[in-house]
């Protein structure tokens, strides 16, 4: 039925997938080899918003030494650790990730690729212009990830909401694809089990299972 939702239900652009690779992040860190080298977050801040998670992920970089990119229009706790920060204004989400996909097919020199072609037209002048980034930092980020064996996107409700939030998700999804980890691309949803009404479809226009 199309009568029922729930609080940063229906007006999120949430994925179902990336639910196991975000409970992997859950699990004891030990060791120098971390199940995510690299974990990306946009538009979440763990310590004020999921403190578990934000346990967790400390523990994956203090103990497994993952490095943490982070995009957020505010510098949030986890940029004290190691990992490039890019700062953007807000609303300027689906620029960035494209400025970064098309800067992470020129570090892996594959600029001959669909997803090099997907974002050819956006030039890193007017993404550092409008995201208020610096395209050396865009850059940073990019090498980054092209380095990761197993990265993990985590995306929360501050960048997925409305039609906006429609192309921030496919952003994200471009940039998982690329990174062969279309799997590993997780929404965190912000309430104690919404993760759960989603799953139940406790949603507008999804069935359960999404």
């Amino acid at each position: 039925t199309n009568n029922i939702d729930h609080r940063d239900g229906g007006d999120v652009a949430a994925l179902p997938t990336g639910v196991p690779a975000l409970a992997d992040v859950m699990k004891p860190q030990y060791g120098p080899d971390p199940k995510h080298d690299v974990i990306l977050l946009v538009g979440v801040d763990p310590s004020e918003e999921m403190p578990v998670l934000d346990l967790h992920l400390k523990r994956a970089v203090r103990r497994g030494k993952a490095t943490l990119v982070i995009v957020h229009p505010r510098r949030i706790e986890l940029t004290r650790y190691n990992g490039p920060f890019l700062q953007a204004n807000p609303g300027t989400e689906v620029a960035l990730l494209n400025g970064l996909l098309r800067a992470l097919t020129e570090a892996k020199e594959d600029t001959s690729s669909d997803a090099h072609q997907l974002v050819a037209s956006v030039k890193m002048q007017e993404v550092e212009k409008v995201c208020g980034v610096a395209a050396e930092e865009i850059n940073k980020a990019a090498a980054t990830l092209a380095g990761a064996q197993n990265p993990l996107i985590l995306y929360g409700p501050m960048v997925a909401r409305g039609e906006a939030g429609v192309q921030v998700r496919q952003a994200l999804i471009n940039l998982a694809l690329y990174l062969g980890k279309p799997e590993n691309l997780a929404y965190v949803g912000l309430e104690a089990n919404s993760q759960g009404c989603r799953d139940v479809g406790l949603l507008p226009d999804r069935l359960p299972g999404h």
